[in-house]
């Protein structure tokens, strides 16, 4: 009987060992993330202000403590420090300071007050693994122990860490963490919204106070409305939102001179200057060149020709080169004025003069 229970004692430390060598949190290797994104750079993650939060597990698998983390990573040519202030649920707080120097290959080295010796650390794909040997402070035992500490960074920039502390091999407890977004990153996204935000608000007060100039001009009703319809619209507010805050750098151009060319539509045709929203034709200087040919020569035919008559499109290229004529308090009059011109030219005529740049 006695050799039926040392053989099932055997059994399951080997089913335990074989669980923790292939299956556990110890199992996993760089190697296994090597594939995995986005790459995680230390630089950028780990750079600026950052906070944390995170639990403790005890042996048992409970949650012993929990805490909160303040974080400063900066950077020189040399490698980086990252301070980390800790405040746990007891009300105990704890101090510490990385120097991490980064190696080839993607290694690095870590070092702290509290840590015996040179951590070493290795980034693969999305994660970064460190292992090292802490010495905990008095209160918590004053124990040397053997850490490991992995960090996964996900698509959205969070950064989940995790570490296991092991006592002759023994797992001790086991600390996870989720690192939020940095604080700068935070920023930058807050700025940009905010740059959306107040490019969309001028455009549509800049047209607001177009449709009201119409209005005080007594504009017929309808081509006020169409005026809104054309540009005070939900997808108007948002294109201008995108375009001219800046925020998409030259994708709205690029878009637009390619579903013009492939279409002969434009989603970002929003500038307050009048000027084309493709990446060539609105160039200034090309611009002021297309409007110049288009109202010269529609001044010139209107003259010479019975029958041609001056459009709306005619009226906008005179308005683009004329001082002031996009100019907040002379548009309105413009507009004004502009709507009650035909949309086309409506001419046919065969035996009409066509200019060699139209």
């Amino acid at each position: 009987m006695t050799k039926i229970f040392l053989a099932l004692a055997l059994v399951a430390l080997g089913l335990v060992l074989i669980q923790r060598l292939f299956f556990g949190f110890m199992a996993q290797t760089p190697g296994d993330y090597a594939d995995t994104a986005p790459p995680f750079d230390l630089r950028q993650a780990l750079d600026g202000p950052l906070t944390a939060s995170g639990v403790i597990y005890g042996p048992t698998g409970r949650v012993a403590a929990r805490f909160t983390a303040e974080m400063q990573g900066t950077w020189d040519a040399e490698g980086g420090t990252l301070a980390e202030s800790f405040r746990y649920d007891s009300g105990r707080t704890q101090e510490r300071a990385w120097r991490i120097v980064p190696g080839a290959g993607g290694r690095f080295t870590a070092t702290a007050a509290d840590v015996a010796g040179t951590g070493e650390g290795v980034v693969s794909g999305a994660t970064v693994q460190l292992r090292y040997r802490l010495r905990l402070p008095e209160a918590a035992g004053g124990w040397e122990v053997d850490v490991t500490d992995w960090l996964y960074r996900g698509e959205d920039g969070v950064i989940v860490n995790r570490a296991q502390f092991r006592r002759f091999g023994i797992t001790a407890f086991t600390k996870q963490t989720l690192r939020g977004i940095s604080e700068r990153d935070a920023e930058a996204a807050t700025r940009a919204l905010l740059q959306m935000v107040m490019a969309a608000g001028v455009y549509q007060a800049r047209h607001e106070i177009v449709v009201q100039g119409m209005e005080v001009a007594g504009t017929d009703p309808e081509k006020i409305r169409e005026y809104r319809q054309r540009n005070l619209t939900g997808d108007r507010l948002m294109a201008a939102a995108i375009r001219n805050s800046g925020v998409a750098s030259l994708f709205p151009d690029l878009s637009d001179t390619i579903t013009g060319a492939t279409m002969d539509a434009t989603f970002f045709d929003v500038r307050t200057s009048g000027n084309s929203s493709k990446a060539l034709a609105g160039i200034p200087l090309v611009a002021w060149s297309s409007n110049v040919s288009r109202a010269a020569s529609s001044i010139v035919q209107a003259a010479v020709r019975g029958d041609r008559q001056f459009t709306q499109g005619d009226a906008r290229a005179l308005q683009a080169i004329v001082p002031f004529g996009n100019h907040i308090l002379t548009a309105p009059a413009i507009e004004a004025l502009v709507s009650d011109l035909p949309k086309g030219e409506g001419d046919d005529d065969p035996d009409s003069i066509k200019w060699i740049w139209q």
